[in-house]
């Protein structure tokens, strides 16, 4: 702290005292200004102010020089974070008397630089000095005081890395969940995994940030959307595999469907179908006995035989089949071989299965570029916002 003020009453004559120009003097032998810091977040103010010794002119002039530590109360606006630029104010006056009795001005325009020891994670802008005057309720008379404006700026370098960069990639890392095939079962544990990654690097960010509600950072902001996104994405996967294992007796999609995936889906998104519905066989089935159990219907307008239909010598995907055979009621004992139409019991819902899989599919790909889409959008626009102070 450099203090420079005029005391006419330690004037003297030079060729009265042996040429002698200046002296140095106690500090309880002078008086001194009561300059004071305001805002200060000391319970001391500037220690160490009565342990050195002023240089007293012969004009009257007394010149104050003392190493100490000025602790201030700055606001921070963290909205830019981790690309911020901060304004700090350290105001020095009088509490206790006016400008009609101390007055105060800069001695430069600027504070001094010279010994200033570079920071690691700040740069300063500027320091500029300034003289303000101030008039309060309570008293008429101005107080004058000098404000000195530092400007400083964070160097971003260790948050992008260990902040940004590692919370944009675990973002992408939730894309590859689109990319894996509903069978893998991991789809959903990879999604979870990335929405906890990105829940920790949130209270890393909190931790390093003071607590405030009034300007949340762009960067908190794009976390908590990250967040949001994978989330969404949770939900659209948890669709897709919906989609992908209904069961047969889920009954058939609904018919806005064939249009929308099946059809336009399809094309648009350039998904190609490798399900394929399997026809009904023509197998050759052989010694096929009907018997004739001796049982007829009770109905008195019908009488027809009953017949025990047994496969001998069939393979086993024929035993599992449905035979479409015609015979009429004169028929008591046959044994006889012809072709047959089979269709397979699995082959009539093959084609249900296959419908709800290619849909599936068409969903996961929509899913995928509207994922790949909005968080290009967002990282975009949260990174520019970041970086346009």
């Amino acid at each position: 702290m450099r203090l420079w003020w005029n005391d006419p009453r330690l004037v003297w004559n030079t060729s009265d005292y042996g040429g002698e120009n200046q002296i140095v003097l106690p500090f309880k032998d002078l008086w001194t200004p009561d300059v004071t810091i305001f805002d200060s977040a000391s319970e001391t103010m500037m220690p160490g102010r009565r342990e050195y010794r002023p240089i007293v002119l012969n004009n009257g002039t007394v010149i104050y020089l003392f190493p100490t530590i000025v602790d201030s109360i700055c606001v921070i606006d963290v909205l830019y974070f981790p690309m911020d630029t901060q304004e700090c104010r350290l105001m020095f006056g009088s509490w206790s008397h006016s400008g009609k009795e101390i007055d105060f001005f800069p001695k430069i325009p600027t504070g001094d630089m010279d010994f200033f020891i570079t920071n690691n994670e700040w740069t300063v802008l500027s320091f500029n000095a300034r003289r303000n005057v101030a008039y309060y309720k309570c008293c008429p008379d101005p107080f004058p005081d000098v404000t000195f404006y530092l400007r400083i700026r964070r160097k971003p370098l260790f948050y992008i890395l260990s902040v940004l960069f590692p919370c944009i990639l675990t973002s992408s890392v939730a894309i590859l969940a689109f990319l894996l095939p509903p069978d893998s079962g991991e789809k959903v544990s990879l999604n979870v995994t990335v929405l906890l990654s990105l829940a920790v690097f949130l209270l890393m960010v909190s931790d390093q940030l003071p607590a405030s509600s009034d300007h949340f950072p762009y960067v908190g902001m794009y976390f908590a959307c990250s967040m949001f996104l994978v989330s969404l994405s949770l939900l659209m996967t948890v669709c897709v595999l919906n989609m992908h294992f209904r069961a047969p007796g889920d009954g058939k999609a609904p018919s806005w469907m064939h249009p929308v995936f099946l059809h336009f889906g399809r094309r648009f998104l350039l998904c190609q179908s490798e399900n394929k519905v399997q026809p009904c066989k023509q197998r050759q089935l052989s010694n096929i006995r009907l018997q004739n159990i001796g049982r007829y219907s009770e109905d008195q307008n019908f009488r027809s035989p009953m017949y025990n239909i047994s496969t001998i010598g069939l393979e086993d995907d024929a035993r599992k089949s449905y035979i479409s055979l015609n015979f009429t009621n004169s028929h008591k004992d046959l044994a006889q071989t012809e072709n047959s139409s089979v269709c397979d019991e699995p082959g009539l819902s093959e084609g249900r299965l296959n419908e709800w899989q290619e849909i599936a599919m068409v969903m996961d790909r929509l899913f995928l570029i509207l994922f790949i889409l909005i968080t290009l959008i967002t990282s975009v626009v949260f990174l520019g916002l970041m970086g346009n102070e």
